[in-house]
């Protein structure tokens, strides 16, 4: 799913058909400090595999528009 997840996130060749995210996340209690360490070592190991800086701000930039739905933050209601 992370494979999927991220090539559909950076409008790669490869479609996300997991459940939506909103849904897999609710109730396990990652809060915006998880994502936030997420995105931190993502941001990491692009930097890490000589990813430009450009680059690196569109990715991290694409993948912060779903921080709402990973933590819960979009109103869903289970």
């Amino acid at each position: 799913m992370q494979h999927e997840f991220f090539s559909a996130a950076l409008d790669g060749p490869i479609t996300y058909t997991g459940r939506p995210l909103s849904h897999v996340h609710y109730g396990r209690g990652i809060t915006k400090h998880h994502f936030a360490l997420y995105v931190n070592h993502l941001l990491d190991t692009l930097r890490d595999c000589g990813i430009n800086d450009q680059d690196i701000n569109d990715i991290i930039g694409r993948i912060n528009t779903y921080a709402d739905e990973i933590t819960g933050d979009t109103g869903h209601t289970g």
